[in-house]
C-alpha cells in the first residue's frame, strides 16, 4: 500500500494494523516526544538533542507499561515489564485553584556538600510565571530548602501574586513553617523569616507532596549547581525542562514504588 498520501491520523490508522500493540505504542511516545521538541526548536530556540528526546520518551513509556500492567490489561505482553511494587502510586502535579499561583520548591546536594536550590511559580493554567535556580554552596539540605521557600516568595512578591499553594517534598520544612514540629536552630531564623512573608499573602496553603509532584523544582535545583548566583527564567531555558513542565500540565503521571 503506498502510505505517501496519508495524513497524520491515517498514517497512524495504518501502522496500528500493522504492528503490535507493544511497537506501536513505543513509536507513539517517540512521536510526540519528536514533535513536541521540534515545536520548542522553532518556537523556543532550544536545542533538538536526539539522545535526550530518546531516553526521556523511554522512560514514559515504562512507566505507561507499569500502569497496564497493574490494570491487569490483556492486551500488553511483554517480558521486560517492570516488576510492581504490591501498591504502586501514580503521582501528578496538580494545577492550583482558579485565581491562584501554585509554588513548587526543592534543593539538591552533591557528594562534595554543595547545596542548589529551585523554584518555580504557575498559574492556574500552569503557565509558569517564574523559575528561579542557584547554587548555595556547602551548607545542609535542610538550610538549602529552607532558602529556596524565602527565595521563591520573595519572587512571587514581586510578580504581584497574592494567592499562593505552596508545595515541598521536604516534611520537616512544612511542619516547622505550621509551628507543629521544633524548629532547630540552624533554621530557625529562616523559617520566621518565611512565616512573615506568608503573612503578607491574601491566602496560601501548605501542603506536603511526593517528589514526583515537584519534578520541575526538582530539576531546577539539580542545575543550581551552575548558577553561583540567583538566575531567573520566565520560560523554560532547556528542552528537558520544556518536557517535564509540559507534561505537568498534561497531568502526566509518574509511578512511585
Amino acid at each position: 500500500m503506498d502510505t505517501s498520501s496519508l495524513d497524520f491520523v491515517g498514517a497512524l490508522n495504518f501502522l496500528k494494523k500493522k504492528f503490535s500493540i507493544e511497537r506501536f505504542t513505543k513509536l507513539c511516545f517517540s512521536w510526540w516526544h519528536i514533535w513536541f521538541a521540534r515545536n520548542r526548536v522553532l518556537f523556543a530556540n532550544e536545542d533538538f538533542i536526539a539522545d535526550t528526546i530518546f531516553k526521556v520518551s523511554e522512560s514514559g513509556y515504562i512507566d505507561w507499561i507499569a500502569r497496564i500492567t497493574d490494570s491487569r490489561d490483556p492486551q500488553i505482553q511483554s517480558e521486560s515489564r517492570p516488576v510492581l511494587s504490591p501498591s504502586p502510586q501514580f503521582i501528578h502535579w496538580e494545577t492550583p485553584k482558579w485565581d491562584w499561583f501554585k509554588l513548587n520548591f526543592d534543593g539538591s546536594k552533591t557528594t562534595n556538600g554543595n547545596a542548589a536550590i529551585g523554584f518555580v511559580s504557575r498559574d492556574d493554567k500552569a503557565k509558569i510565571a517564574m523559575m528561579g535556580s542557584k547554587s548555595c554552596g556547602l551548607t545542609s539540605v535542610l538550610v538549602a530548602e529552607a532558602l529556596t521557600l524565602k527565595e521563591g516568595l520573595a519572587e512571587a512578591k514581586t510578580l504581584g501574586i497574592r494567592k499562593l499553594e505552596i508545595e515541598s517534598d521536604n516534611l520537616c520544612l512544612i511542619q516547622w513553617i505550621k509551628a507543629n514540629w521544633k524548629i532547630p536552630w540552624r533554621v530557625k531564623f529562616i523559617v520566621e523569616d518565611i512565616r512573615r512573608e506568608l503573612l503578607q499573602l491574601d491566602d496560601y496553603t501548605l501542603r506536603h507532596v511526593y517528589r514526583e509532584a515537584s519534578s520541575v523544582a526538582d530539576y531546577l535545583a539539580n542545575i543550581g549547581h551552575n548558577h553561583p548566583s540567583l538566575t531567573r527564567w520566565f520560560e523554560s531555558p532547556i528542552l528537558e525542562l520544556s518536557l517535564l513542565s509540559r507534561k505537568n500540565e498534561l497531568g502526566w503521571t509518574v509511578l512511585r514504588h
